[in-house]
């Protein structure tokens, strides 16, 4: 929200800040009930801003390939790809 809050509208910037302090209300008390309501609420309230966030991801890379400018490129030249076998030892 700090990040790209200014690409939201203010009514929809509210809502999400509104989510929020209901959420910190609700963990300080015991109500499980109100803890997942909030938890809802803000949820469904940050959809707008991540919304915000892939518009504004896809206006910084017009050429459509779905990754951050320069990302995917960077790693077409990163020179040969070594297959490997590994083993998870605990």
């Amino acid at each position: 929200l700090k990040d790209h809050g200014d690409n939201l509208s203010p009514e929809d910037k509210s809502a999400v800040e509104s989510a929020l302090e209901e959420g910190r209300e609700a963990l300080k008390g015991d109500d499980v009930a109100a803890m997942e309501k909030a938890r809802d609420r803000i949820s469904e309230s940050s959809h707008k801003l991540a919304e915000a966030m892939y518009k504004q991801a896809a206006a910084q890379n017009p050429d459509g390939d779905g990754q951050p400018s320069g990302s995917a490129k960077a790693r077409k030249d990163d020179g040969e790809v070594v297959d490997a076998e590994f083993e998870d030892v605990n």
